[in-house]
């Protein structure tokens, strides 16, 4: 009977299986790309031998700490709950199926002071950014730090690691619709402009007029409209105007749209969204909406930082699909 080698480690592995240590500690973890007949000849010698990995003195000795961080704006819990919380529950998933744990953080505009302490404490192996902006300090940073990050939504940076879904085409589409029911004054109300996602949506918007050959000009535009009154005074504007259809950059823009509506006992104005939850799913006046299955752009999103984490093959780009639902023809 083999006699079992007493506290061997690592490099005990390594040595005695002709192999580097990265080799043995991808077979042992379980993540990364190591073929099938090298696994099981480690995982063998390591039984053979009582070989029982340290988690944490691994995780230092390769100064990994198994955490992804989430990053969330901080505005997010005033109007966007529902993608959040769906995109955090995907990428959550998607962390503990490649055995890591997240760590969520919040900034707001520029104040990016807690993404700093929990990059400076080497909190966290590598970072996914749930909102990408015009000028992106979260990603300016991150870069500069050389902290491995992937972000949700566009990036104007070619270089940098993004899930998406198509926006342009997304908006472009729910525009067309709307333009092609007969409707002669279209308004769309959108939110700041700070943000890439709602630049695509306004492109969108534009190139379906154009196709449409009609005049951007025409319609009724309302953009950096943050909060609810805000939304509620565009509204407000827009019937005025005459608009027959209200185009809603979101969800929280959508539900005080219809909320100033039905207070103004108004029924006749069509209303469409550029993004759909489940907080506008039953409401009136509502008839076609962007749908985007956002739990699975967070598992997405997740599994695409962890590829990079563990340094296998990684897309620049990837897509998740989206779909135009009618409520009501």
């Amino acid at each position: 009977m083999t006699q079992k080698k007493k506290n061997l480690i690592l490099d005990d592995l390594a040595l005695e299986l002709g192999l580097s240590k990265s080799t043995v500690s991808r077979a042992i973890s379980g993540k990364g790309r190591v073929s099938d007949q090298t696994r099981k000849r480690v995982l063998a010698y390591a039984e053979q031998n009582g070989y029982t990995p340290n988690s944490i003195a691994s995780s230092l000795a390769r100064s990994r700490t198994n955490n992804i961080g989430v990053v969330i704006p901080t505005e997010a819990f005033y109007n966007e709950i529902p993608f959040f919380q769906e995109c955090l529950m995907g990428a959550c998933e998607a962390a503990a199926r490649r055995g890591y744990d997240v760590l969520v953080a919040t900034i707001g505009g520029s104040d990016i002071s807690v993404l700093r302490r929990i990059i400076s404490n080497r909190k966290v192996d590598g970072v996914l950014l749930t909102r990408s902006l015009v000028v992106d300090y979260p990603a300016d940073f991150l870069r500069n730090a050389r902290v491995p990050f992937v972000t949700v939504g566009s990036s104007r940076d070619e270089n940098i690691i993004q899930v998406d879904t198509d926006t342009v085409a997304a908006c472009r589409s729910l525009t067309a619709e709307a333009l092609q029911g007969g409707c002669t004054r279209i308004a769309l109300i959108l939110g700041p402009l700070d943000y890439i996602v709602n630049q695509d949506r306004l492109e969108g918007f534009g190139k379906a007029m154009q196709d449409a050959g009609r005049s951007a000009k025409e319609a009724l535009v309302y953009q950096n409209v943050s909060g609810g009154k805000a939304v509620k005074e565009a509204c407000i504007q827009a019937v005025e105007a005459g608009a027959e259809r209200i185009l809603c950059g979101d969800d929280f823009i959508c539900v005080k749209t219809v909320e100033q509506l039905m207070d103004s006992g108004i029924s006749d104005v069509r209303v469409s969204s550029f993004y759909n939850s489940d907080i506008i799913r039953n409401l009136p006046l509502v008839d076609s909406v962007v749908s985007v299955d956002v739990h699975s752009y967070g598992i997405a999103a997740g599994e695409t930082l962890i590829q990079l984490l563990e340094h296998e093959p990684t897309q620049k780009k990837t897509f998740v699909p989206h779909t135009i639902v009618r409520y009501r023809t």
